[in-house]
């Protein structure tokens, strides 16, 4: 289902603390397939806004909001205590309104981080998405008030929700298909007559019945909200990507049911893994994805050659995966013209050797220490990407 591509995302704490420590790829590879789900998506698209939209108040209306008007309703953060684990609970449901073709979708997402030191080593969270043309999900301008109900679209997942709004804000806005439209965006409380989600994953999440209450819902026209890049004639504006690090293991497709990822900093101090696995039917989806921090000895650097390259993973110190596995390419190297990239504001050039080849288990395989029940990855197929900093 669509959704799903959206839901495969980190929470920003721990990606920007990969960011620190282990290079920027972590960040990309958990953005680029993986969705910022939907609690960092209002953020970021409140920050977009012009200040009219901010700050000018109308009044609420009991008038349907216009057709093909994306709505978005996201809770706050509910704790729970799952098996002994303190966990974060968020429900998030977006729609276009009377669009043929996109039924509501509905995800639940529950996340927990590991820490050591006063900081953040890892995480790890699980999506559960829903979606269906016998859900409903509609609103008046002005927000008031928002109702998501899931109706019998799902067996033993239930949820009835009436968003009301304690504040909102408002103002017209030109839209991207000619005219005006009216933006808003508001917060307020969620009241439920139902409440029940079947994660499917018994016994660790089960049934879920406790119930948010706070949320923030926007409703979007189509508005043009401005950005764009200006640029001066005459002048020549060229975009170095950020430096990834030192090595990079990469196994399956990201935008396949299965991934992995591992990759020594730009530094060469620390390394991270990074694992998502899920699947999806007409109608639900499940995705399960974690990332974990490790000093860089938990990836040696690889012997390599013309002929080929040999590389270890180990995870000895990652709270999130145990095992290890070993790289072994089936193909000469690719060599790379030369690249420029950033890092701390500083431009760097390199060059990568890029093998194909495959991943199996060393001794103890491979594992991803999910809560709800341990995922080992097999021998597949991989790429290991080394490069050389010229400086």
């Amino acid at each position: 289902m669509p959704k799903l591509a959206r839901t495969l995302c980190l929470a920003p704490a721990l990606v920007a603390t990969v960011c620190m420590g282990a290079g920027t790829t972590a960040a990309n590879a958990a953005a680029a397939p993986h969705m910022q789900a939907m609690r960092v998506a209002r953020r970021l698209f409140a920050g977009t806004l012009p200040a009219s939209l901010r700050t000018t108040m109308l009044e609420h209306a009991s008038t349907p909001v216009a057709p093909n008007t994306a709505l978005l309703l996201d809770t706050d953060p509910v704790p729970l205590s799952v098996a002994g684990l303190s966990y974060q609970m968020e429900l998030s449901a977006f729609t276009v309104t009377d669009s043929f073709g996109s039924p509501p979708e509905m995800d639940v997402a529950l996340w927990r981080f590991s820490r050591a030191n006063g900081r953040v080593t890892g995480e790890q969270e699980h999506v559960y998405g829903y979606s269906s043309t016998e859900m409903t999900m509609t609103a008046a301008k002005g927000l008031s008030p928002l109702q998501l109900n899931s109706h019998r679209s799902f067996p033993a997942t239930r949820v009835d929700s009436t968003f009301s709004p304690t504040s909102v804000e408002s103002d017209s806005c030109r839209l991207y298909t000619g005219g005006h439209g009216t933006f808003s965006e508001a917060v307020g409380t969620l009241s439920s007559k139902r409440f029940r989600i079947d994660t499917g994953t018994s016994p660790f999440f089960g049934t879920i019945t406790t119930r948010p209450q706070t949320a923030f819902a926007l409703a979007d026209p189509g508005c043009l909200t401005g950005g764009g890049a200006i640029i001066t004639s005459g002048s020549q504006i060229r975009f170095y990507a950020p430096c990834a690090g030192r090595e990079t293991i990469q196994s399956g497709s990201p935008f396949g049911a299965t991934s992995l990822d591992a990759e020594v900093g730009f530094r060469g101090r620390n390394a991270y893994l990074l694992a998502a696995t899920g699947e999806t039917s007409v109608t639900t989806s499940t995705a399960h994805l974690a990332i974990g921090l490790e000093p860089a000895s938990g990836m040696p650097a690889p012997a390599h050659s013309a002929a080929g390259a040999r590389a270890k993973l180990r995870t000895g110190q990652n709270p999130m995966f145990a095992g290890a596995a070993r790289f072994l390419s089936t193909t000469a190297p690719v060599r790379s013209a030369l690249h420029g990239c950033t890092y701390e504001r500083h431009l760097h050039h390199f060059r990568a050797l890029r093998y194909h080849g495959t991943l199996a288990p060393a001794g103890s395989p491979l594992r991803v220490l999910f809560d709800t029940a341990p995922f080992p990855f097999a021998a597949r197929s991989a790429t290991l990407v080394i490069r050389n900093y010229t400086r």
